[in-house]
């Protein structure tokens, strides 16, 4: 704050006349406050050059040049930062490195020695814009920095007068494109709930069921445990002989009849049926010369020993 405080006063000297500077110091003696006014309030000042070396030795940072001349290198813009705020901060080391310069050389710098510093600050000026500024600017052409500085301020309202443009069709545009030209999306849930399913056979519609391992799901061939006793034919024989007992029983069942239920409670076929033949009966009456059938008679026509005849 020091410095701008510095730039404005020297701009004020240079509007008025040199008889009225004295005038002028007391004024800005007058407006200081708190701290700056007891700083300087014992000090008389002829000139704003010894009014403004008293305050930079109270409240300047005690810093070189050459730190100045460092932070004027690695000086940007910062994203946000006003155009202004940028040009102020270049300014003001600028003037920083002039008035070190002007300490350290006890004198005042000529006209060269000003341009060069001049001349560093237009260059990290430069390089510290952001690129579309810096295109911008190349283009137009600039001659010192104040002409830059100049020519910055005006590239900044157009860009920032674009991007206002541009943010208005963003938001005008925005509502209507998302609803009409994006597609709908949905998102498909996945359905962890699965319904049970049977592991039936697929040529006779049962459970299947292994005889070796007695579990569902498999027969007897397909059984894994079965395959870790390769040895044990006698079981494999019987095995063999029982699976083709239980589907020729599977195919004599599908082909009729329904399964049903026994007395033992296993499902089992309704069983071959008979044929029927048909009985013919032709009366004959019995002569004396055929031979009388004979007759037994049946135990209850018996009579026991208690019964009376």
């Amino acid at each position: 704050p020091i410095w701008q405080f510095a730039r404005a006063c020297k701009r004020a000297k240079d509007s008025i006349p040199l008889i009225d500077e004295v005038l002028f110091v007391k004024m800005l003696r007058n407006k200081l406050s708190n701290h700056a006014y007891l700083a300087i309030e014992d000090e008389t000042h002829d000139t704003v050059a010894k009014f403004l070396e008293s305050l930079k030795k109270t409240f300047g940072p005690d810093r070189s040049s050459n730190y100045y001349r460092g932070q004027l290198s690695i000086a940007y813009k910062k994203q946000g930062e006003h155009i202004l705020d940028y040009i102020g901060k270049i300014k003001d080391l600028v003037t920083a490195i002039i008035e070190g310069d002007q300490s350290n050389l006890n004198r005042k710098l000529t006209s060269e020695e000003t341009q060069t510093i001049e001349s560093y600050a237009l260059e990290a000026f430069y390089e510290g814009l952001p690129g579309n500024y810096r295109v911008e600017l190349k283009a137009e052409g600039y001659t010192n920095f104040a002409d830059a500085c100049a020519k910055a301020i005006t590239i900044h309202k157009r860009l920032e007068r674009e991007e206002a443009r541009h943010k208005y069709n963003r938001n005008t545009h925005g509502g209507t494109t998302d609803n009409n030209t994006q597609p709908q999306m949905r998102i498909l849930q996945r359905d962890n709930q699965r319904e049970p399913t049977n592991n039936t056979n697929i040529f006779h519609g049962t459970r299947k069921i292994c005889t070796f391992c007695k579990n569902l799901g498999h027969v007897f061939h397909e059984c894994h445990k079965r395959q870790y006793q390769p040895n044990n034919t006698r079981f494999d024989n019987n095995t063999n002989v029982n699976n083709n007992n239980n589907e020729n029983n599977n195919n004599n069942s599908h082909t009729g009849n329904k399964l049903e239920a026994s007395a033992n409670g296993t499902t089992r076929g309704q069983g071959n049926v008979r044929p029927i033949y048909p009985l013919e009966c032709i009366p004959q009456e019995y002569t004396s010369s055929d031979q009388t059938p004979t007759t037994y008679q049946s135990s209850n026509s018996i009579p026991l020993p208690f019964e009376v005849p």
